[in-house]
Formats: C-alpha cells, structure tokens, sequence
C-alpha cells in the first residue's frame, strides 16, 4: 500500500500536468516578463481584521529591449483564476507589440504569491459565495444582486488602482517595462469574472479604448427591479469598441437566463459590438487551463469540450490581437465570424 502511494505521488503532476506545447507566438517581438506587487493606500483590506492595505498583484508581459512605445492592456481573471490564467493570450499579444499587465485579486484568485513570499489562498466566505450561487435558488434575485455588486466593486477598484498606479509610474519610473506604455492608448479585457468587471470599465472610464469581454454577463447593465423579482437590462448606449467571445456554457444562457439580459444579441445598446461563440468550446476552453491540465478543466468544467483546445486558443487570441490592432493600433479591418 506504502509503495502504490509513494508511485501515485510520484507520478500525479504528470497526470495533472502533463507536457504539451504552447499555443503559437507569431509577433516580431521577444517577450520579456516583470512580476511587482503595489500597495493601495487608499484601501484598507477587507478580507482580514489586520488594518493593512490592500495589495495588489501584477505580471507585465512586454517587448524586450525596444525603443518605442506600444498600447496598455490589462487583464483580470475570472472567479477562481489566476493571472497566468491566459499567459498563451498575454504572449501573442506582447509579441506583436503591447504592453500586457494581468492582475492577480487577492481573496478571489485561486492563490496568489507577493513579492516578499506573502501567499494567500482564496477567501473561504468567497468561495462559499461562487458556489452557492450556482445551486439553483440558494439565493434570492435580490441577494444575487448585491453579491454581484460586492464582486464587482473590488474587481473594478483593483484595475482602476492598478491603471491608476501605471500611468502614475509611466510619467516618472524609468523602469522599461513603464517607458514602453503609450498611456494615450488602452484596452482591457478578461474571462468571466475578469470580463463582466472589463465591461464595467468600458462605461466608467473615458480613458479606456476598447473591451473584449470572454464568457461573461455585463453584470454593468443589470439593473435589479424589486417589482418583478429579476433583472432587465440597462437602458444607455455602450459606446466603447467591444468584443464578445462566448463559449458553448454562456452562448445557450443569452436567452434563457436574466443574467445575461443585458448580453442578448437584440440589445439595441449594444448594436455596434463585436460578438462570436465557439461552438464545442466549454467556460474554460477560452484560457489555457486544457492545455497544461486537462484533467484539471475536465473537472471544473463537469466534462470534455468539444472543440480542440489548441485550435480554440489559438483562434481566441488570434481575435483579440486584431481587435486590439484594429481599435487601438488603426491596422486594418476587423470582421469576426458568428461561430468558430
């Protein structure tokens, strides 16, 4: 028995993690990376007693050793996730020349590591909200709402310190991850989670040039009517240039779930954005998780997806680079297909 569990030890992360290849990188650019974490003095955490200051996490993923400038784009995870959650996305685009910064948010990132060894997992209390907001009527409408709210403003007031902080240090750090950043030009972008608080940003700042939102509600334009117990949509134009691209889990949602009434396809609000759905693809489909664990995606995700997880990566980042291009570089066109 000693000896099955010593072998089961010993080979489980091949299992878990196994080799594999990394989705392409077709830019001129070598990539370089920079881990910081920044301290919000403005914020006292909420998640422990302690009176300290809420910190934040961050990756930059930027072209090495160039001269020039290049656009900010900053990413958020989605509930459970990471910051290297879509590294494979973050390289693509930092090779064809861009700033990328993706966010890891304490308490709500699945772990997250600070630059003098600090660790910390993901909040209990938290957790226990995700999960109960997925069993069919734990919560009431109403008590979905405010949840929604308290996510929300963490995530949008940890990218607004996070960009904030940036454009602060662009102005007078001579670091070169900084000196690269064309503060002029800015796009967000996320999965789940990551993309509803994306979204948000796109109708709070004026500084921000376009959105891609993967898999996710625009929990932005939810507005909670008491009267009839559920949602309705937002009634004001969402100008900012935005992309959608939506897995299988979402896209059978549009219609059928007040969640994502702001997310149909005939909300004139949304008339000029973007959106595509990859069929076969799963939540999880969009990030890398199925290439360096699927084993792992398979069972947060309750099964196999049924698109090849390469060609939906590779696909998806394809997309968000000439999104980005397009919007934020002024290079050609950008048309999308309805499906992939």
């Amino acid at each position: 028995m000693m000896m099955t569990l010593v072998f089961v030890f010993s080979f489980a992360p091949t299992v878990v993690f196994p080799q594999h290849t990394s989705p392409k990188v077709t830019g001129k650019y070598e990539v370089a990376t920079a881990t910081y974490t920044y301290i919000d003095k403005n914020r006292i955490e909420e998640f422990t007693d302690k009176g300290d200051n809420r910190f934040v996490n961050v990756e930059f993923w930027y072209p090495k050793n160039v001269k020039e400038t290049y656009p900010l784009l900053v990413f958020s995870h989605g509930a459970y996730g990471i910051k290297a959650s879509n590294t494979s996305t973050y390289t693509e685009l930092a090779s064809h020349g861009y700033v990328v910064v993706s966010i890891d948010h304490p308490y709500h990132s699945f772990f997250t590591a600070s630059e003098d060894g600090t660790k910390v997992l993901i909040n209990s209390d938290y957790n226990h909200e995700i999960e109960n907001l997925n069993k069919e009527g734990f919560y009431t409408k109403e008590e979905e709402y405010e949840l929604i709210q308290k996510w929300m403003k963490l995530r949008t007031d940890d990218m607004n310190f996070v960009i904030d902080t940036i454009l602060k240090k662009a102005k007078s750090d001579n670091n070169p991850v900084y000196q690269q950043i064309n503060t002029e030009k800015i796009g967000v972008f996320g999965h789940s989670m990551g993309g509803a608080a994306s979204v948000w940003l796109g109708r709070e700042r004026k500084d921000i040039d376009a959105v891609v939102n993967i898999d996710a509600p625009f929990f932005s334009d939810l507005v909670y009517k008491k009267e009839m117990d559920d949602y309705v949509a937002r009634d004001e134009a969402f100008t900012t240039p935005l992309l959608n691209i939506y897995s299988d889990d979402v896209w059978g949602q549009l219609d059928s779930n007040s969640t994502y009434v702001a997310n149909k396809l005939n909300n004139e609000n949304f008339k000029d954005a973007y959106t595509t759905h990859f069929k076969g693809a799963k939540h999880l489909s969009l990030t890398d998780l199925p290439l360096f664990s699927p084993l792992l995606a398979n069972m947060l995700q309750g099964g196999k997806a049924g698109i090849d997880p390469y060609y939906a990566i590779e696909t998806e980042n394809e997309l968000i680079l000439k999104f980005f291009d397009y919007e934020l570089k002024g290079i050609g066109e950008f048309t999308s297909k309805e499906t992939y």
